[in-house]
């Protein structure tokens, strides 16, 4: 039995209060009555005895005056029979003034007991009598023991009657309380049932008081509105399970179809800014120059779209990973400069990078993503400015023996931001003006990613600004300290890298024939003896007759066979194991590159292909040639 439950129990509480207060009330009539009683008996006890003083008093005057002791003797015999009493006497007053013992019943009692009449465990009564030849007084004594106990012969069955009405309250007090708390334990059991979702459980069925009822009807009501609303959430929740995976599939669906637009669009953009690039290496008339550099500009204008659409579905998809390599501050502001800062002075604006006291301090990081947000941040400077002129300040704001944190500042004199709109400044597909899509275009893309990329690399990016007087663009982010000498990716001139290319024999397996003749023209360009593959067996064909190949860049799409499968083939084979295969694709997201190297693939080479970036990744893979090689 579990007693702490009946303690805390309805009918425990309801019962509780009533015991006690009966059981004080009984104990109080048990001590006030019978004391009551007492002292209600002592004087009836004492009046008794008193009147029975007087008329043995009387019967002494008689039996004195007519000579009759014997009848005295009997007298006070009789008075004694009575076991209240301790002892009768008959005491003479002498002429003196003393007193001696005429006659006392029993006759062994001691006069100085019956002279004494002190009270000390007796009762005492008298009374006089007188007579011409006799005078005294009649005592009785009875005893205090003796009338104690008829006292407590006479309260007993007091006691018993109270006894027996404490016992019968105290159980129709059970009975009420049990009463009370049984429709009130059925209704608690009945609204646990609810709670715990059981609510096909039957009404209680016993009538009870009005407020008792009120509640049960009340139950009554949220059981069914429960039961109701189960079997809608339970229609809601299928619904959601429905939409839950309608949405995953519309999310893997968009993610393959910004994956494979990418490649759509990447291919031919590749051939445009490839041959682009081939065609300015050529002697060509003033004109036909222009013309092929805003070819390139307009292809490299797309290829940034591209990519900030790719990066912001990543973003969105939480898939956005950070590179942790020891790189150059100088090198990333030295390409922003190329990229930004030659826009700005073919404008006929000023721009200038101060605070470049830690260019030569190597950090760990990702610098494609750190001139990623640059990028973006002064090439917004350089397309709404039109005077004046652009500046980056970098200034170390804190800084510990592994960690130092920078910001760098993107001033310009355009034409700056109301507050209304920099509230809209970061969000998704959105402008700080609607009519500047017209007029400057843009995705509404850049200003997001770059937040987002500089929350991800434990910075932000924060606005001042004043309509008409220009912006500042505040990036912080937080970089760890390179080890003394650690190696540099891309630290090498393009020069070196093109170097290292020369009289190496590479194969490329590419399926794209204008991608073909790029890739082709670029690597010859450097010296190195070209082979191509139309597509994942031709290479494996190629290289089972002569594996004596120095690199392989390999596409990842391609019919017959893919990438991804030719270099799991090659990884396979003893004989080619040893060769390195960097992956040529225009599939660039994080699952990409997982996948090219989950296949064996060394490195990874993004389309559109950019040469400088080429010929450094191959460069990377390949190890010295030997002196004297052709």
């Amino acid at each position: 039995m579990n007693l702490g439950r009946i303690f805390r129990g309805v009918a425990f509480r309801i019962w509780l209060p009533f015991a006690v207060a009966l059981s004080i009330s009984i104990l109080a009539l048990g001590v006030y009555y019978p004391r009551v009683q007492e002292n209600l008996f002592l004087r009836v006890t004492e009046q008794k005895f008193t009147e029975l003083a007087r008329a043995t008093a009387l019967s002494v005057e008689l039996s004195i005056d007519r000579d009759a002791f014997a009848s005295l003797a009997k007298s006070i015999e009789v008075t004694t029979k009575s076991n209240s009493f301790a002892f009768v006497a008959i005491v003479q007053r002498m002429s003196d003034g003393t007193e001696q013992i005429f006659a006392v019943n029993p006759p062994e009692t001691p006069a100085p007991v019956v002279l004494r009449r002190d009270g000390r465990g007796l009762l005492y009564t008298s009374a006089p009598f007188n007579t011409p030849d006799l005078k005294g007084s009649v005592i009785l004594a009875a005893s205090e023991e003796k009338l104690s106990e008829d006292i407590r012969t006479l309260n007993l069955p007091v006691y018993r009657t109270l006894g027996v009405i404490l016992v019968l309250s105290l159980f129709v007090v059970a009975l009420l309380a049990r009463a009370l708390s049984h429709p009130i334990k059925t209704l608690t059991g009945f609204a646990s049932q609810l709670r715990t979702g059981h609510y096909s459980v039957a009404t209680p069925s016993r009538p009870y008081a009005t407020e008792l009822k009120e509640l049960q009807d009340t139950l009554v009501e949220l059981r069914d509105s429960l039961s109701a609303a189960r079997l809608g959430n339970d229609e809601i929740n299928r619904k959601l399970v429905v939409a839950r995976d309608a949405a995953r599939d519309a999310d893997r669906a968009k993610s393959a179809f910004v994956a494979n637009m990418s490649h759509e669009i990447r291919t031919p953009l590749n051939a445009v800014l490839g041959l682009a690039h081939l065609a300015l290496q050529t002697d060509l008339p003033p004109k036909q120059r222009d013309y092929l550099l805003k070819i390139s500009r307009s292809g490299r204008t797309l290829a940034g779209i591209v990519n900030d659409i790719l990066d912001f579905s990543k973003i969105e998809a939480g898939a956005l990973e950070l590179e942790s390599i020891p790189f150059s501050l100088g090198e990333v502001l030295e390409q922003v400069d190329a990229i930004t800062g030659e826009a700005a002075r073919e404008k006929g604006i000023s721009f200038s990078i101060t605070g470049t006291d830690h260019a030569k301090t190597l950090f760990l990081g990702d610098p494609l993503r750190i001139q990623q947000v640059l990028v973006n941040l002064t090439g917004n400077a350089v397309k709404f400015t039109h005077q004046g002129g652009v500046r980056i300040d970098i200034e170390r704001r804190e800084s510990s023996a592994e960690t130092v944190s920078l910001a760098f500042r993107v001033c310009d004199t355009g034409v700056g931001l109301t507050p209304a709109q920099m509230e809209k400044l970061f969000r998704s597909f959105s402008q700080a003006d609607v009519s500047t899509t017209r007029t400057y275009g843009g995705t509404g893309l850049g200003l997001v990613i770059s937040r987002r990329l500089a929350e991800a690399m434990g910075g932000t990016i924060t606005v001042e600004s004043v309509a008409g007087q220009g912006s500042v663009f505040t990036f912080t982010t937080r970089l760890r300290l390179s080890v003394e000498g650690a190696s540099v990716r891309g630290s090498s001139p393009p020069a070196e890298h093109r170097a290292r290319l020369q009289g190496r024999r590479l194969l490329v397996a590419e399926d794209n024939e204008f991608n073909q003749e790029i890739v082709r023209e670029l690597l010859e360009r450097s010296g190195a003896k070209v082979v191509i593959a139309g597509n994942g067996a031709e290479a494996l064909q190629t290289l089972e007759r002569d594996p004596a190949f120095d690199l392989v860049l390999m596409d990842v799409q391609m019919p017959v066979m893919d990438g991804f499968e030719a270099a799991r083939r090659i990884r396979q084979q003893p004989a080619l194991a040893r060769l390195t295969v960097i992956a040529m694709t225009a599939n660039v997201t994080v699952e990409d590159r997982k996948r090219c190297r989950e296949a064996g693939m060394n490195d990874f080479v993004g389309k559109p292909i950019v040469p400088d970036r080429l010929f450094e990744v191959a460069a990377r893979c390949l190890a010295p040639a030997p002196s004297g090689a052709s």
